[in-house]
């Protein structure tokens, strides 16, 4: 006896091993398969690396691909190769890490490491000296407000000490305004342990709107010449205190 789609079969006939199925009855079609999301984020870091070293409009291509690091033949002509090689990630903390700084994409040289062992291969071995003053990468990052790779990555591309401290993370540095520069000096000379607030630095200033000056400050932080603290209270970065000296 033939079933078909949508009929119901008489319970004492459950057992009849005669009953057979119409083939008007389809199986179910199945939805796509969608990518899983760690999958999707290993496709954009492969893309990331790619363009880095190749798309000259990439914003970071000098110090990759202008430098002359390149990504083996096997991983640029394939994901699927780069998946396998690499594996997935043992965390969400982890990220792409060239062994060797100046060498290229390629197995023996890429790994996963934490942001803490990157650290340890970058900035805690590299002591630089800026106007007398001696420090490791990670103590002018803290200073200048920029990361430590970028202030690597701009020393081993040739540049000048004075250029990888001095230059914003975005770029060359922007015009300071006559105000900017007078609530930049006032922000530096609040160090008496009350901190520059901005009711504080309004009053020092003699400007009625404390939105102006939160105005100025954002503009100064985007400059890279200011830093907020944890309490959103403003701090001078190395580059802001060369900035007030070469006012005065």
């Amino acid at each position: 006896m033939a079933l078909l789609c949508g009929d119901k079969p008489d319970p004492s006939m459950l057992n009849n091993d005669d009953i057979t199925v119409g083939s008007v009855c389809q199986p179910m079609a199945q939805p796509p398969v969608r990518p899983s999301r760690e999958r999707y984020r290993m496709h954009r870091r492969w893309k990331a690396m790619i363009d880095r070293c190749y798309r000259e409009k990439n914003h970071a291509f000098r110090y990759y691909g202008g430098r002359g690091i390149r990504v083996c033949e096997r991983w640029l002509n394939s994901f699927e190769a780069f998946v396998e090689d690499m594996g997935p990630k043992p965390s969400p903390t982890h990220t792409l890490d060239r062994i060797d700084n100046n060498g290229n994409y390629e197995p023996a040289n890429c790994r996963w490491a934490t942001p803490l062992e990157q650290a340890r291969n970058t900035s805690r071995n590299v002591r630089v000296t800026w106007r007398g003053q001696t420090q490791v990468v990670a103590a002018w990052s803290e200073q200048t407000g920029l990361p430590s790779k970028t202030i690597l990555d701009r020393l081993r591309a040739g540049r000048s000490v004075e250029e990888a401290l001095r230059t914003p993370a975005w770029g060359l540095v922007r015009p300071v305004s006559d105000r900017q520069r007078a609530v930049l000096i006032a922000i530096a000379r609040c160090s008496d342990g009350h901190g520059a607030t901005v009711r504080r630095l309004a009053k020092l200033l003699g400007i009625a709107s404390t939105n102006g000056v939160a105005c100025h400050i954002d503009a100064l932080v985007a400059k890279g010449l200011v830093v907020r603290d944890e309490q959103r209270r403003p701090k001078v970065t190395a580059l802001g205190i060369l900035t007030c000296s070469e006012a005065t």
